[in-house]
């Protein structure tokens, strides 16, 4: 078996750390660890030794053997969500000191509206770069990229030798109008590597040349932030696996739903802010594809979130405005010039702290984490989650939660909710966990609905994929209250780690031009020929030959006077006269898609504001394997029974439990039943039954006949 070659994949989430290993015969094993925050590396070595532990491997023999080995981390998000990358300075245009402390829209961005009704409440966040630290050089260029001011050196080693003193680690480049001419920033650039080499430095005209002074300076102070410390993290885990046998590049994952070799990725830290959620995504693109759905809805609940996405036509969308100035994602209140997939989080996990405010039950944003962890973790947790009520609910068992590897304590997970919620509210610790459970599921259905019928999609167009170690537990009530049909793919607990495996390389290249109606051929075939340069470079870094390397066009658009930009593709070839109407019909198809039908208003005129090129590396992977049916008796794969929350009469009743293992391609599974697997369970209410297809996938449609 040792000469059989491997892909695997690693996802570190904030309670767990997922595996998941592939050979060439499709045949795949997963596991699954505790995330070990004070290392995240540990996890994923003892997730490497677990994989190779089932296929009776050394994790040396393993790694030797394995042809890809991709990564997702949750490493630049905690940095940011905790304020804990490194001491980060800026140089700028003079007389531009204070745009980064000023903001787009106010102190208010990127908060939600529940917390915008009182204004005089709403502060500013935390100061990446503090003015102190923000210092100004002489120069000066135009929007038509001539140089008006010289840069003055003088002013520039100043600067930097100001910064030096205060003892920064990274200093971030962002001078006005320089992805229409960088050579100032390349400059100042030059003089901090001459003079001190060992600081970090990220040029804005290098990682996003769009247009947007204080998104494109946020954009570069936060990857100077967090690219060191990522750099630290994967320099360590790959030395690791370099000394234990991987001779290929390791791969990371990132925000846009592709993956990078850590050399490149450690300068692009800030690219990686939702590397594992991205995964989860992809994966599920990968699998609708294969089942022949389109449209998807994406749903993961670990341990700490509820992550949703969102895919159309079998695209991922991306976050709206992702190159256009106010509205692009924010991550700690600061908005981002940077593509990636459109995913919509809530701090509602397994591991969500269940607490009462305001005379309510409120779930998260706080996590237990994976140390201590829920009080059923038996490790000195004492506060209620949601995964203590879903052991009292009897959807969990104490005794093979992760296949057995940990034993939970249903009395602790008792004890917690007594004094947590049913002692305060006067009822018995049945009803307070069936409050929980309540509570979880709106919260889910309440994200889902925002990201559906909130921009004009009807959710009853789309297949709901349910995976996560929480979200297979869960998804039946969300789903069931939505009306959507249900997928839970088979390796559900793994599933981000599955995505990050079956990625591919992806990179992208931007470019700003902004043009109105009506649009010049020659001008938009020129934006993408210097791109297409850049992109082609790319390709060849990573080892791929001209005829390998995919390029994929698409514009930044809007109707004319707003401020939100869709991304949309643009077909390869000449840009002609024919070219531009079908942009533009695309364009008006995408934007009624996100917004409702009807919305679209082509009289007003249109914009583009951004060229972009995506560069593709298609890898060989293994297909996933499968079965032949096996017919709708799953009876071999029954376990027993115990007692369970019934929903059909709101109490506890006895429920069939099944094992997930021993279930085949064409079992129809009739609830109210649970089927346990080693990192989840599924829950089947009375009204529904389950479906397994040909590659154990469950599947529950809209009205629970199968």
């Amino acid at each position: 078996m040792g000469s059989t070659m491997y892909t695997i994949g690693i996802d570190v989430g904030g309670t767990f750390t997922d595996g998941f290993l592939m050979d060439e015969l499709g045949t795949m094993v997963s596991a699954k660890t505790q995330s070990t925050q004070e290392d995240l590396a540990i996890g994923v070595r003892e997730c490497v030794s677990l994989l190779a532990k089932q296929i009776n491997l050394l994790p040396r023999d393993l790694l030797k053997n394995t042809h890809l080995f991709s990564h997702g981390t949750t490493v630049v998000v905690n940095a940011l969500l905790q304020y804990r990358g490194v001491k980060t300075g800026l140089i700028t245009t003079k007389g531009f000191k204070n745009h980064l402390v000023m903001m787009r829209v106010g102190r208010g961005a990127g908060l939600p509206e529940s917390e915008l009704r009182d204004m005089n409440r709403v502060v500013r966040p935390t100061p990446i770069v503090p003015l102190s630290l923000t210092e100004e050089v002489t120069e000066r260029v135009d929007r038509e990229g001539k140089v008006v001011v010289p840069l003055d050196h003088d002013d520039a080693r100043k600067a930097i030798d100001k910064l030096v003193r205060q003892q920064v680690k990274a200093i971030g480049v962002s001078l006005l109008w320089s992805f229409k001419n960088s050579s100032h920033e390349k400059r100042v650039r030059d003089l901090i590597e001459e003079s001190h080499p060992e600081i970090f430095v990220t040029t804005s005209s290098e990682l996003v040349p769009v247009s947007g002074e204080y998104e494109r300076t946020a954009t570069t102070v936060l990857n100077c932030y967090v690219s060191p410390m990522l750099t630290k993290y994967l320099r360590r885990l790959e030395n690791y696996l370099r000394k234990n046998g991987l001779n290929r590049d390791p791969l990371i994952m990132q925000s846009l739903g592709g993956v990078l070799p850590f050399s490149e990725a450690c300068g692009r830290g800030v690219s990686a802010l939702m590397s594992g959620p991205a995964g989860g995504v992809v994966g599920s693109n990968y699998l609708a594809k294969l089942l022949g759905y389109k449209n998807v809805i994406t749903t993961d609940m670990g341990g700490t979130s509820f992550d949703v996405g969102v895919i159309i036509d079998n695209a991922p969308l991306l976050a709206p405005s992702a190159y256009s100035p106010r509205s692009g994602p924010h991550i700690v209140r600061y908005s981002l010039l940077l593509p990636m997939i459109d995913i919509t989080s809530i701090g509602s996990g397994g591991g969500s702290v269940v607490s009462i405010e305001d005379g309510e039950v409120k779930i998260g944003p706080r996590s237990a984490g994976s140390r201590p962890g829920p009080a059923c973790y038996n490790r000195g947790g004492i506060e209620a989650t949601v995964t203590d009520a879903d052991l009292a609910l009897g959807y969990i068992s104490s005794k093979s939660f992760l296949g057995g590897m940990m034993r939970l304590s249903k009395r602790k997970a008792i004890t917690s909710l007594k004094e947590t919620i049913a002692d305060p509210f006067g009822i018995d610790v049945f009803d307070a966990a069936k409050g929980i459970w309540k509570v979880t599921n709106s919260q889910a259905s309440d994200l889902i609905r925002n990201v559906t019928v909130g921009r004009g999609l009807d959710p009853h167009d789309f297949t709901l994929f349910a995976f996560g170690g929480a979200g297979p537990i869960h998804c039946t009530s969300y789903g069931a209250e939505l009306g959507m049909s249900i997928i839970i793919p088979q390796l559900a607990p793994q599933y981000s780690a599955f995505g990050v495996a079956i990625s591919d390389l992806k990179q992208t290249f931007s470019f700003s031009d902004y043009m109105r109606s009506p649009f010049e051929p020659e001008r938009i075939e020129s934006s993408f020929t210097k791109l297409e340069i850049r992109a082609r470079k790319e390709g060849r870094a990573w080892g791929l030959a001209d005829s390998e390397i995919r390029l994929f066009r698409s514009i930044d658009m809007r109707y004319r006077a707003q401020t939100n930009s869709l991304t949309v593709p643009a077909p390869p070839g000449a840009v002609t006269s024919k070219t531009i109407r079908s942009i533009l019909m695309r364009f008006q198809e995408l934007y009624e898609s996100r917004y409702g039908k009807g919305t679209a208003y082509a009289e007003a005129g249109t914009e583009l504001t951004n060229f972009r090129i995506d560069v593709l590396g298609t890898r060989q992977r293994p297909q996933l394997k499968k079965f032949d049916v096996d017919g709708p008796d799953p009876s071999r794969a029954l376990k027993g029974k115990r007692e369970a929350l019934v929903e059909a009469d709101d109490n506890l009743g006895m429920t069939a439990i099944y094992d997930a293992k021993k279930l085949r391609a064409g079992n129809i599974v009739s609830g109210p039943s649970v089927i346990e697997s080693e990192g989840t369970s599924v829950v089947v209410p009375p009204s529904q039954s389950l479906l397994v297809d040909q590659y154990l996938n469950f599947h529950i449609d809209r009205n629970g006949d199968d």
